[in-house]
């Protein structure tokens, strides 16, 4: 085996690689299939944009088709004898007729809707803004055709100001229409397209009717055949971005609306492309993407009108774009290129021979290598390489051992420092060992009981003076709820420390336990929220026995009841002796003046 080392001692890797691969020179047979490979994408996509503009004019017809479909129904219910009696006494202030007439109509849009299967609602909606009628699908998830009468009681009031918008503006024989979401039984999201049609009577608006068509209704009226496979994708969006369709997502197409945070056309594509697809225009997209697509207004030629009539309107700009993965329209490119890279690889065997002479001169060395690295990785710095190939390789072999000598002193620099933090530690967990045990003995020490419980208002810790002053087991109310420390398993009862947490001051309760005459006890309940970060965390409660406290009070307040009732007492003696010392002057003064008319 030639060793190229000993010959070309100067020879650096790069030198050494172009040895192997410079044998032979491929680089016109490179030049030629890079050609015919891009001169294939070129025509590839070509035949892509065009079968894809002509389903997205597909899809255009479809939907005018299928709009032009619910604009007839509307102008059938419109024209109806008993929707034209309504108008006409709603009109006239016929109340009673009127009442009549929304019964006949009730049955009337049932049994349409019923041989349509295309709405989820269809309601009448008063001048006033109330809902007057309703007919909704009874299993809107797999609109199968039941419907119902929605009772007049869940009707909604002057709640529909919506669909006066959406008709404000619109002409005679004109329909307005929007994508919307709307809300069903259990808080299901319902897609629907929302058509609003007023109803005038003498140049006065009596009420508009309001059709919800599924939305995937359409949806399976404007699919059509794929072209290329699983890979083609159809997808609606409105004017702004947001997606209304996408049949790549047909599991959970319908969470589309809900999610107009989250899923835009322009997050998705670069701007300049998201900008041309709704910009109005038809027209296509494909350099600097990994899909080929073609887009156009779905509804007429431009973005904000479609006739559907001679002189019917729709105000919502809706978008289509079908898309194609470039790697299924470039499948037969790749094929050839397959085959292309089949001929070239054996044009490389020729060079592969060269270059296994070069290359074996360097993996030896990168193998030598690679087993010094997993000694010094296992810890064996004294480990030394030897490589002799006077070039980058014995270089970078004379850099493993300078690396291993310093990671040999950095190793023992880490184990000194890593004994003396161990020392550290053991000696701070000591000095913390010995204040917890202060802490506690102090706790333990103090008459009160101190309970902390967490957030969820849960018996976390207890101190030893728990069953002396409550005079329950510790084992038994350790994680037990709040509660249980008044006695109050049901809840009933206000505590202070969840006033405590949502005020976030002091709060205290004092709770009796047994009567006053059976030698009653009170305890007294501190509860001091604990707060974090501006949160409480924690409440602290403080249990105190203050049974003496309360019994010295009513002795105090019994001296004090006494003590008036005797200074009472001696007022009214006085008042007494007074009257009574009036009385004896008077007398004397009389038994005075009989004495003194007997003298004369």
């Amino acid at each position: 085996m030639i060793n190229l080392n000993k010959i070309f001692p100067w020879l650096s890797i790069r030198n050494k690689l172009l040895i192997a691969f410079a044998g032979l020179s491929i680089l016109p047979l490179t030049f030629v299939g890079v050609y015919s490979v891009l001169t294939n994408v070129r025509m590839m996509r070509s035949i892509a944009l065009g079968e894809l503009t002509e389903d997205v004019q597909t899809i255009r017809e479809k939907s005018e088709n299928f709009l032009n479909d619910v604009y007839s129904d509307l102008r059938v219910l419109e024209n109806s004898s008993f929707v034209e009696s309504w108008m006409e006494n709603t009109r006239t202030a016929k109340a009673s007729k009127a009442r009549a007439d929304l019964n006949h109509i009730a049955r009337e849009f049932l049994a349409f809707s019923k041989t349509k299967n295309v709405y989820y609602q269809l309601r009448l909606i008063g001048a006033d803004g109330d809902e007057l009628i309703r007919i909704e699908s009874g299993s809107p998830e797999d609109m199968n055709g039941v419907y119902k009468i929605v009772p007049t009681s869940d009707l909604r009031h002057g709640r529909e100001s919506y669909y006066f918008l959406m008709v404000k503006g619109v002409g005679e024989d004109q329909i307005a229409f929007a994508p919307a979401e709307l809300q069903g039984a259990n808080n299901l999201r319902i897609p629907a397209i929302s058509f609003a049609f007023p109803l005038e009577a003498d140049g006065h608006l009596v009420g508009i009717l309001v059709a919800n068509v599924f939305e995937k209704k359409l949806i399976e009226a404007i699919e059509s055949r794929k072209r290329f496979g699983g890979t083609r994708k159809v997808v609606l969006i409105t004017g702004d971005g947001h997606y209304l369709y996408r049949s790549d997502m047909q599991k959970d197409w319908n969470r589309l609306l809900a999610a107009r945070g989250e899923d835009n056309v322009k997050r998705d594509y670069p701007e300049l492309v998201a900008d041309s697809i709704l910009s109005g225009n038809d027209g296509t997209a494909t350099d600097g993407m990994k899909e080929i697509i073609s887009y156009a207004p779905l509804f007429g030629s431009g973005t904000r009108v479609l006739s559907v009539s001679s002189q019917s309107s729709f105000t919502v700009p809706v978008i289509v774009f079908e898309s194609e993965s470039a790697d299924v329209i470039l499948g037969p490119v790749r094929a050839y290129a397959l085959t292309y890279l089949g001929f070239l690889a054996l044009f490389l065997l020729c060079a592969v021979g060269l270059g296994l002479i070069a290359t074996r001169q360097i993996t030896r060395p990168i193998a030598e290598l690679q087993r010094g690295a997993e000694v010094i990785a296992h810890g064996n710095y004294a480990n030394t390489l030897k490589v002799e190939t006077h070039d980058e390789i014995e270089r970078l072999a004379d850099q493993f051992n300078t690396m291993a000598a310093s990671l040999s002193a950095h190793e023992r620099e880490i184990e000194r420092h890593r004994t003396k933090l161990e020392d550290m530690v053991r000696q701070r967990t000591h000095e913390l060992q010995e204040e917890k045990g202060k802490l506690q003995a102090v706790l333990d020490n103090v008459p009160s009981a101190f309970v902390l419980l967490d957030r969820s208002f849960r018996i976390q810790t207890i101190s030893a003076a728990f069953s002396n002053v409550t005079g329950l087991a510790p084992a038994a109310a350790q994680g037990q709820s709040r509660f249980h420390l008044i006695g109050d398993p049901e809840g009933t009862l206000e505590t202070p420390w969840e006033r405590a947490a949502e005020k976030g001051g002091i709060e205290s309760y004092v709770q009796q336990i047994g009567g006053a005459e059976e030698g009653g006890r009170f305890l007294e309940y501190i509860a001091i929220p604990m707060a974090e970060d501006g949160a409480v965390n924690a409440v602290l409660v403080i249990i105190t026995d203050i049974t003496r406290r309360k019994h010295f009070e009513r002795q105090l307040v019994h001296a004090e009841k006494l003590a008036a009732a005797g200074e009472m007492s001696s007022i009214i003696a006085h008042e007494f002796r007074n009257a009574l010392t009036s009385v004896k002057m008077i007398l004397q003064l009389f038994v005075e003046s009989q004495k003194v008319t007997r003298a004369e």
